[in-house]
């Protein structure tokens, strides 16, 4: 019996001690704020949410050939555009031209690693962007 104890309490050891970073990782809370990227199309900013939920604004300078433009959303019905499930973030702006994000945030909450695509795969990057 008391052999059966140690084991167990030696395994939720092991378990408590080796598996932390299986776990979901940092609070949403801490994907707050702008990220700000630079890439070889343009350049973005997106503002989350003080929950981590929600993209609230988008701002995007965007040169593809010898078209260049800039153009500035707030999201009002942010929860319709935005999905972050997990760590995994996608944003689709349908109105021309159509942007979309693809991307992941990292277990820490501090690195957003993904794509940016501007007219239906006319012009895209990758993107990382650590804060």
């Amino acid at each position: 019996m008391r052999t059966s104890f140690l084991r167990a309490m030696l395994v939720l050891l092991a378990t408590t001690t080796v598996l932390p970073g299986c776990g979901p990782g940092a609070p949403p809370e801490t994907r707050a704020g702008d990220w700000h990227a630079t890439t070889d199309i343009g350049e973005f900013t997106l503002t989350v949410d003080p929950s981590g939920r929600f993209i609230t604004q988008v701002a995007q300078s965007v040169t593809s050939g010898h078209i260049s433009w800039e153009q500035t959303f707030v999201l009002v019905d942010s929860e319709s555009l935005t999905i972050i499930e997990g760590r995994k973030l996608t944003l689709i702006l349908p109105m021309p031209p159509s942007t979309e994000w693809k991307a992941k945030f990292s277990r820490d909450g501090k690195t957003l690693d993904g794509k940016w695509t501007v007219g239906h795969a006319a012009s895209s990057a990758k993107f990382k962007i650590t804060r």
